[in-house]
């Protein structure tokens, strides 16, 4: 019966979102929804409208887009960081293709497990806001020579496990934008014909990074080499060796055991809280403009558990039978 009451209510906040678009409810675990399958809700949706891809913990499988619409789920780790969401399941889906006509589309508190891949002439302003990544970013365009992606951002997002390939083709203009995301893996490699920005971000690699014609600011590399492959600007980072160069408020040789609440040891605090700045790091108003470096820090700060950016409800208290009379007590929250 909470279920019940929990999705009756979540559909009630999402119908707050956009008075004219469609919100499209799906769910794959067999609570009644608009749709079972992201296919049969991406067929019925016009340009603008909203899925709500239910927290079931169950994939939804690959996605492919060929309009532009709203994706959202429910975020992640939240078990970890309880009292977040009501529903701690995740809004799980394999891999994404992105075709030129989806573009415009936004995607937010997905588990993302497989590759992401745009495909087609042009595919502009796309983003990926507050999404678990743990599969590859591989933003080419297939076998289509004279593929454009051009602003696709990756906002508040952790990405992990694999950060290769990121493999671009050769017609690309600011492809690829992150800001406030962590990022761990081996490599992380960009074609030279690209460009963007890296921007309050978390560098954890095994291995490294090769860039070219990239603005580097206010970021944190724990560990891996730079490779500058021409073209770069820094200022205002932090890192463990002498991978970013000296002047503009870059900051070399730190001691990363001091830099974070949770590292090297994670201790009691949850997956995405342990990048939380300790109280006396330097990299405490370290930043442009002397913002906070790394990625709870500048102007959109990371938010635990990717939470979008809508209302929630994170507690509800329903009695398991009523007679005539249903008393409910439900704590709601708005995110930013």
């Amino acid at each position: 019966m909470k279920n019940s009451i929990y999705i009756l209510l979540f559909s009630f906040f999402l119908l707050t979102l956009n008075s004219h678009a469609a919100i499209i409810r799906v769910n794959n675990a067999g609570i009644p929804a608009d749709h079972t399958t992201f296919t049969a809700a991406h067929s019925a949706a016009s340009t603008g409208d909203t899925i709500h891809l239910e927290p079931t913990g169950i994939s939804y499988g690959n996605l492919s887009l060929s309009k532009p619409l709203i994706i959202i789920g429910n975020g992640y780790f939240l078990g970890q960081n309880q009292g977040l969401q009501y529903n701690i399941a995740n809004s799980m889906v394999g891999n994404i293709t992105v075709f030129a006509a989806a573009s415009g589309s936004t995607l937010t508190g997905l588990t993302i497990t497989g590759r992401i891949s745009p495909w087609g002439s042009t595919v502009n302003n796309v983003t990926f806001l507050r999404c678990h990544l743990t599969g590859d970013l591989y933003t080419g365009g297939g076998t289509v020579s004279n593929s454009i992606v051009d602003n696709m951002l990756f906002d508040g997002c952790y990405i992990e496990n694999s950060l290769t390939p990121i493999n671009l083709i050769a017609n690309v203009s600011n492809e690829v934008l992150f800001k406030n995301c962590y990022m761990e893996g081996g490599n992380l490699t960009l074609n030279a014909n690209a460009s963007g920005l890296f921007t309050n971000c978390i560098f954890n690699l095994t291995v490294g990074m090769a860039v070219s014609n990239y603005q580097f600011s206010n970021n944190i590399l724990i560990q891996g080499d730079l490779t500058d492959q021409g073209g770069n600007n820094y200022n205002n980072n932090l890192c463990n060796l002498a991978q970013f160069p000296t002047g503009n408020g870059n900051q070399r040789l730190v001691d990363m055991n001091t830099v974070f609440v949770g590292y090297p040891s994670q201790g009691g605090f949850s997956d995405d809280s342990r990048w939380e700045l300790a109280p006396a790091s330097p990299g405490m108003g370290a930043g442009i403009g002397g913002d906070d470096c790394g990625i709870f820090g500048g102007a959109g700060p990371y938010k635990l558990s990717g939470i979008p950016p809508i209302p929630t409800i994170y507690d509800l208290v329903a009695p398991g039978s009523a007679g005539n009379t249903l008393q409910i007590i439900i704590s709601t929250r708005v995110n930013n």
